[in-house]
């Protein structure tokens, strides 16, 4: 039986920085402008990608269920 790697994979961190782009949208309340989440996801993709792959992969799992920032902020708690 094989051990999931404890550093998220690439593709992991990927879906975590869309996510928080997302959440980070939905609290201006302005509609969501694919162009603009997508030039955000570019110009921080390389920083995020090598700082979320030093992140333990259970964080960004949690960091991805959640549903607001709020709730992404609480998987950063020691449990």
């Amino acid at each position: 039986m094989a051990v999931a790697p404890a550093t998220p994979t690439r593709e992991q961190c990927d879906q975590l920085l869309v996510h928080l782009i997302d959440l980070e949208l939905a609290l201006t309340g302005k509609s969501h402008d694919p162009a603009s989440a997508t030039a955000v996801f570019d110009a921080k993709r390389d920083d995020f990608r090598a700082a979320c792959g030093k992140t333990p992969r259970a964080r960004v799992e949690c960091a991805l269920a959640g549903r607001d920032l709020d709730a992404v902020a609480k998987c950063d708690e020691p449990r």
